[in-house]
């Protein structure tokens, strides 16, 4: 295959992209209009020790977030049926709770990020039979990503999750999608699965903000779970170019810790 010229849109809007995020971070402004449900991954340390009600302190601060005057967090939250927007980003089961634990920590690991609409939208599942081929797989994910059409704004990360079951192989899917862009998959196998991916995606030329070109994604990230005999789960979460996330350590003397 011979070399592709790119196309000078592709240099013109990663340039705004990141134009944009520096403008962002001078005035403390949002990077995107779509600020999101707000997602917690939380691990708890079993040694840690906590009094009072943990998801309604989570509850509070980000109802006090939304209404705070300039702060860059857009009442997004609506009910599923009538539509009524609780105008605080709070509602039945939101923010989003995940859970999982850390032996012998004695502190509480909390990564906050936000769920944008477009790609929530265009991410996909599918509850395959045991003994699928690997590319009937490959092609799903092709499939996923080549129907994005102009909606998500790529470049974009590609969280894939396989196994589990059906409640929570999307949850292996987003929490790939939220690992950062130079980790891969311990696993050789799984990793080299990700860099075929990555390379495949890329040559299917949608681009920056589908505007073309050989960068729609920055990562394809896979997550892995063991599952029943007859089943074969995968998941595939999308991710826009604006990840936003930060994690915390919390200590039980109130001391908080960046995790880079």
């Amino acid at each position: 295959m011979g070399k592709r010229n790119k196309p000078p849109s592709q240099k013109k809007t990663l340039g705004i992209l990141l134009e944009n995020i520096r403008i962002a971070k001078e005035k403390s402004m949002t990077i995107c209009q779509d600020t999101g449900v707000p997602e917690f991954l939380i691990k708890m340390g079993l040694k840690f020790r906590f009094e009072g009600d943990f998801e309604k302190a989570i509850k509070d601060g980000i109802r006090n977030l939304t209404k705070t005057k300039n702060f860059p967090l857009v009442p997004l939250v609506v009910h599923p049926l009538t539509r009524e927007n609780t105008l605080d980003n709070t509602g039945e089961k939101v923010p989003i709770l995940h859970y999982s634990t850390i032996p012998n920590a004695d502190y509480v690991e909390l990564t906050a990020t936000v769920a944008p609409a477009a790609p929530q939208t265009f991410s996909n599942i599918r509850m395959y039979p045991a003994g699928t081929p690997l590319n009937e797989i490959k092609n799903f994910v092709y499939e996923t990503l080549a129907n994005i059409s102009g909606a998500v704004c790529p470049p974009l990360i590609v969280g894939i999750g396989i196994g589990g079951l059906f409640g929570n192989v999307t949850r292996l899917a987003r929490e790939a999608s939220l690992r950062p862009l130079n980790v891969r998959n311990p696993d050789p196998e799984i990793a080299k699965l990700e860099d075929e991916l990555l390379k495949n995606i890329n040559r299917l030329g949608i681009g920056h903000m589908a505007l073309g070109g050989d960068t729609t994604v920055l990562a394809v990230n896979i997550e892995v779970g063991y599952t029943h005999i007859p089943c074969l789960p995968v998941a595939v979460q999308l991710q826009c170019w604006a990840c936003r996330r930060a994690t915390v350590r919390i200590y039980p003397d109130g001391r908080v810790e960046e995790v880079v």
